[in-house]
């Protein structure tokens, strides 16, 4: 969590939980800085512009505070700083742990939602969400087959591969709220995930 200092800062947090509650209640363009107001506690709705231009930039606001953070370990171009392996467990146990917020979830039921509807939106979702993620899971990858830890691919293409997925698990789980026999804890998936993974990227299969 973040540290706030400032009263502008506190408002502004309570402005970004009250924009998530209710963005997640009646969709992205449904709801209207009104709404926001009253689900943030704010008497007057002018005074979220003095923290936000309009809405859209709350929103790049609200997915920026609340989106999955890319593990700080992850980011990095010396292969020595941080194992191929653990890098992606990392990843992979962050990812997840979106399904313990139910507020994620609903918040992700609603942006896909408005995704669908909405090219515009789908690329502002898109630039602060999956980009963002896709970028540092890439860069990782890229110095790991430099250094000769993995075959070399496209490390575009690999983080793709891996997030995939990492997204479906939590899609089922958060957005679907798919209810099955199928229980499996993050580090179990998480596990299982990057042995894959890791056994199509190895150096090794390269020789094959």
């Amino acid at each position: 969590m973040r540290k706030v200092s400032t009263v502008r800062e506190d408002r502004s947090l309570q402005i970004l939980h009250g924009a998530l509650e209710v963005f997640s209640q009646k969709g992205f363009k449904e709801t209207s800085i009104r709404d926001v107001a009253v689900a943030a506690g704010i008497q007057s709705p002018a005074l979220i512009y003095h923290y936000f231009a309009n809405k859209e930039e709350l929103l790049r606001a609200v997915l920026a505070y609340f989106g999955p953070p890319v593990p700080t370990p992850l980011i990095t171009t010396d292969p020595d700083a941080l194992s191929l392996r653990d890098g992606l467990m990392r990843f992979a146990i962050s990812y997840l742990k979106l399904m313990d917020d139910p507020a994620i979830g609903a918040c992700m039921r609603v942006l896909i939602g408005e995704a669908l509807r909405s090219p515009d939106f789908a690329t502002l979702l898109g630039d602060v969400g999956p980009h963002r993620l896709l970028a540092g899971l890439s860069l990782f990858l890229r110095s790991q087959m430099v250094a000769g830890k993995s075959r070399k691919l496209d490390p575009d293409l690999a983080a793709r591969l891996f997030l995939g997925p990492l997204f479906a698990q939590v899609f089922l789980h958060s957005v679907v709220r798919l209810n099955d026999k199928f229980t499996i804890s993050s580090e179990q998936y998480a596990e299982q995930l990057v042995d894959i993974f890791l056994d199509g990227i190895s150096s090794s299969r390269a020789l094959e």
